[in-house]
């Protein structure tokens, strides 16, 4: 099941971004569902945005792919925060939109967001977030 946004891009992008993703979902499918609407989500809308920007028909390039993706290890810092989450059986996974999303990741718009969350996350836990 493709997150909305990625169910608009075009076979080969949908193709590199789920390889992305399965790559850091390392065979969890409940993560990589999380990783979908989460990640997967806002690269699809950057990818959307550019190729708007440039007009009708304007093809993607390679650069526009890599460039919709996170830095490392920033995408391994989330998709760790979203495996903890599971593991820990965080509430905020329940409360899902109607296309089963959990709210909190479709409120996300932006990598910041995300990583924001995952920060307030970790440190109601008394943890800190990688990196940070």
């Amino acid at each position: 099941m493709l997150c909305r946004g990625m169910d608009r891009l075009d076979p080969h992008h949908k193709e590199f971004f789920t390889r992305w993703l399965a790559s850091l979902a390392d065979g969890d499918a409940h993560l990589l569902r999380l990783l979908e609407a989460s990640l997967g989500r806002i690269a699809a809308s950057m990818l959307l945005d550019t190729l708007a920007r440039r007009g009708p028909g304007s093809p993607a390039k390679m650069g526009d792919l890599q460039a919709a993706k996170p830095g490392s290890p920033e995408d391994e810092v989330l998709a760790g925060w979203l495996r903890d989450a599971i593991e820990h059986g965080d509430g905020w996974l329940d409360d899902v939109d109607g296309a089963g999303t959990p709210r909190r990741l479709a409120a996300c718009e932006s990598y910041g967001d995300l990583l924001v969350a995952a920060d307030q996350d970790y440190a109601a836990r008394g943890w800190r977030l990688p990196g940070r």
